[in-house]
């Protein structure tokens, strides 16, 4: 408790202790009341309305030089005399009236800078309050020394300027080269390459996808513990940014011997509206933990379904993967979400990934629920709200049959996997197992699930007649043996999903093709300039507008776009952020007062690799019309393209 505090305690009371006034007088004696005042860490003076600057504590004695308060009243005229800070200042005739307005101020102390005793000027809050006696009144000024925590503040805060322009530059140094890393890959797997060279791109593609995820969660691990981090909410398909996802862990789950199941539910939305790369980030990391830590042989199964959905649009969807890896204690499970938490090995990072998860669920209004056992595996499991569009990803297939029968039991979780694909998109479906005779009966399709080398399978078949069409279940990169051709008219490969299920059905039950979207091009030659000095990145970009029927003309810099602006007209701009010679802010705020902008304006869109919390905002602040962050993406710029060209299809 401050001294003014209890000094208001104790005299602004209307009763005291005892009703005897001499015991009150021998309790509160004058000695009592110094030996209090000097036990006070906060320098106190008190004035009284008729003498003046009465007295202080020996704070204010020791901290000031002063060998007692006359010396104090003899040197300075004025209270406001006495501080050293010009910024301060109560307009008052006298210190009584100087000690009325410092009362009546209720917001942060004022700050005040005094010289103390050896010219060192130090900082101090000040607060006055004050007690009546009888006519007249005993006003305290309380003085704190705050100049160490001011300057811990200061540190602070600089330190997080620091830190946060570092995280910046090392987002900007990542990016950079990635864009062009993963532009050039997806321009590699439009040249038409072989088989071989097309594995290659996909792994290479894979591994770069999974270091930008890598970055991008440790950057956003930094920014939330800051506080700094925030969502942002955009529009996405479901369905492509799942597929995408749990495809690249089906390939990296195989090459560690793991087997992962995947179940996107095709009832999913066409569109939802989520911050689409945190939600990436929470479902990578849950991913990445199940292979990481199943052994060989383990399986991990993954899904993501919808749970409910009301009159407006509004879904809930949730999201589970299961392992059988070695699971967590109980006794790390409350803990296993702080920062930098470990399970039993030294190179386990678990708890840097879901401190993220968790972090960024609570940002999503969900939680993360674990249940684990150990020696059983892991359960990781999330609900989201979310608005979504009222046309699903895919159209119902009604009014057909299937069987599927399972020839070996170490499959059934792959039969049950294709049942819940073919029920989800509305096939009625009826399950054989091999000791059951396999007899189709009013079935369109029969689906054969078994391993090639189970020869029984072929010869139960081939012992008898079906009319029914016949597909066996199939891993991607292996073929069909031929003893098998002669009895499966198609195959369905995995990984299963959605997308590949849809186009199947399509195919056996011979619906009617969609009407394939042409390629999105302009009608008529657009003018684009390109403001980037990375040559690589300048050339992807090129090259991806120029796919679009776009004339494109490049600048190394800021001041390069500026010239060539003031030159000739341009339908839209790609600038660059951070660039030397004139950064693409000040190049795009001389942009916008030439002339011939003004005659043929242009949409600038920043094209950046400054991507943390913050950037878009601060960016679009200063006068640029859209925002790209790097790795540059067909998906991101059609969308602009599209926004501020009105880009339409070439018939």
């Amino acid at each position: 408790m401050g001294f003014a505090q209890w000094a208001a305690s104790l005299f602004g009371r209307k009763r005291h202790f005892v009703r005897n006034d001499s015991v009150w007088g021998e309790c509160i004696s004058k000695s009592l009341f110094y030996g209090y005042l000097d036990a006070q860490r906060a320098i106190v003076m008190f004035f009284s309305s008729k003498g003046g600057w009465v007295g202080a504590n020996m704070a204010f004695y020791e901290t000031f030089g002063f060998e007692d308060i006359e010396v104090f009243r003899r040197r300075y005229r004025r209270i406001g005399d006495f501080f050293a800070d010009d910024d301060y200042e109560i307009f008052a005739d006298d210190d009584e009236m100087w000690l009325r307005q410092l009362e009546r101020d209720k917001t942060e102390p004022p700050q005040v800078h005094v010289a103390v005793k050896g010219g060192e000027h130090r900082t101090f809050s000040l607060r006055a309050k004050r007690f009546r006696s009888g006519d007249d009144g005993l006003y305290f000024l309380e003085m704190t020394d705050v100049t160490d925590e001011l300057a811990a503040k200061r540190a602070r805060e600089e330190a997080e300027k620091a830190k946060k322009k570092f995280l910046g530059n090392i987002s900007h140094e990542f990016r950079t080269p990635m864009n062009g890393i993963m532009g050039f890959l997806e321009l590699l797997k439009h040249s038409h390459p072989s088989s071989t060279q097309m594995e290659y791109i996909q792994m290479i593609d894979r591994s770069s996808r999974q270091m930008l995820t890598t970055i991008e969660s440790l950057l956003d691990l930094a920014q939330m513990q800051s506080g700094r981090l925030a969502l942002s909410v955009n529009e996405f398909r479901p369905v492509e940014e799942f597929e995408t996802i749990f495809e690249h862990y089906y390939y990296e789950a195989a090459q560690r011997g793991v087997t992962l199941s995947m179940f996107i539910d095709p009832k999913l939305p066409t569109y939802i509206e989520a911050d689409q790369r945190k939600l990436r980030q929470v479902v990578n990391q849950l991913l990445d933990n199940a292979v990481k830590f199943s052994e060989e042989g383990g399986k991990v199964h993954a899904e993501v379904r919808v749970l409910g959905r009301r009159d407006d649009d509004r879904y809930e969807i949730g999201f589970k993967v299961k392992d059988h890896g070695p699971g967590i204690d109980a006794s790390r499970l409350e803990k296993i979400t702080d920062a930098f938490e470990t399970g039993e090995h030294s190179d386990n990072r678990l708890g840097v990934g879901l401190t993220l998860t968790s972090g960024l669920l609570e940002m999503m209004g969900s939680s993360l629920k674990i249940q684990s056992e150990k020696g059983r595996g892991s359960k990781f499991s999330f609900v989201i709200e979310t608005t979504g569009t009222t046309v699903t990803s895919f159209d119902p297939v009604r009014g057909h049959r299937a069987t599927i029968a399972l020839f070996d039991d170490a499959l059934a979780a792959e039969a049950n996997l294709l049942g819940r694909y073919l029920e989800a998109f509305g096939v009625e479906v009826t399950k054989l197992h091999y000791s059951q005779p396999v007899d189709c009966e009013d079935a369109e399709v029969l689906y054969i699930v078994a391993s090639q080398e189970n020869s029984g399978w072929l010869m139960q078949l081939g012992a008898s007649s079906h009319t029914c069409r016949i597909v066996l279940l199939a891993e991607e990169d292996k073929a069909i043996l031929e003893r098998a051709t002669q009895l499966v008219d198609y195959t369905l490969k995995k990984p299963l999903m959605p997308s590949r299920v849809a186009r199947h059905l399509a195919q056996i039950f011979r619906l009617p093709p969609k009407e394939k979207a042409p390629s999105k091009r302009l009608r008529t030659k657009v003018k684009a300039l390109v403001v980037e000095d990375n040559i690589i990145n300048q050339r992807l970009i090129k090259m991806l507008l120029q796919e679009y029927n776009l004339s494109v003309t490049t600048a190394d810099n800021g001041q390069d776009a500026v010239e060539l602006c003031r030159r000739y007209p341009y339908d839209i701009i790609f600038m660059d952020i951070d660039m030397p010679v004139k950064d693409g802010i000040l190049a795009t705020k001389e942009i916008h007062t030439l002339a011939l902008y003004k005659q043929h304006p242009a949409s600038i869109v920043a094209l950046t690799a400054l991507a943390m919390q913050g950037d878009r905002e601060r960016i679009l602040g200063e006068g640029l019309d859209d925002y790209i962050a790097k790795p540059l993406g067909r998906g991101k710029l059609e969308t602009i393209l599209e926004k501020h060209l009105n880009m339409t299809v070439q018939p």
